[in-house]
């Protein structure tokens, strides 16, 4: 699990809206489940105990039958997730703490085929671009080239 927690100068920058604890800060993690269906108690756990404010998820294996409900019962959370929809493993997924403002980003077509999330946070000051995905290096710098242009 890779954590980061991303702080706002606030000299320089108006206070952000992110959270009750810490209007300043907003905290992330990023983890890889190998199947969150069978790890519900943990993801609930670390969604309503370290109340991180973003959370990517790789390899979910979700699939339709498993809503976001079942995975946020408490509504918490926005979720953006690409299950993968011709074999078994794989996907991607996004919590996003529901006090923050985002933007889901459309790909272009020609990525469709890639389990990807991008979404872009709404700060006063800026936007960040945040891209969640499985992939090869190749498509790695493709996605970048295509995400900075």
């Amino acid at each position: 699990m890779i954590l980061f927690h991303l702080l706002i100068d606030s000299t320089q920058h108006p206070i952000l809206p992110f959270g009750p604890n810490n209007p300043r800060s907003c905290s992330a993690c990023v983890f890889n489940a190998r199947s969150l269906s069978n790890k519900l108690n943990e993801l609930h756990q670390l969604l309503y105990c370290n109340k991180y404010d973003v959370i990517c998820v790789t390899e979910t294996w979700l699939h339709d039958g498993i809503t976001c409900g079942l995975l946020d019962p408490n509504s918490e959370y926005s979720i953006l997730r690409k299950d993968r929809v011709v074999s078994h493993g794989g996907g991607v997924a996004v919590f996003l703490a529901r006090h923050l403002h985002f933007i889901e980003v459309t790909v272009d077509q020609s990525f469709a085929d890639l389990e990807l999330v991008c979404f872009d946070l709404l700060m006063p000051t800026c936007k960040l671009r945040f891209l969640s995905y499985i992939g090869h290096r190749t498509v790695t710098c493709l996605l970048l080239n295509m995400l900075i242009h």
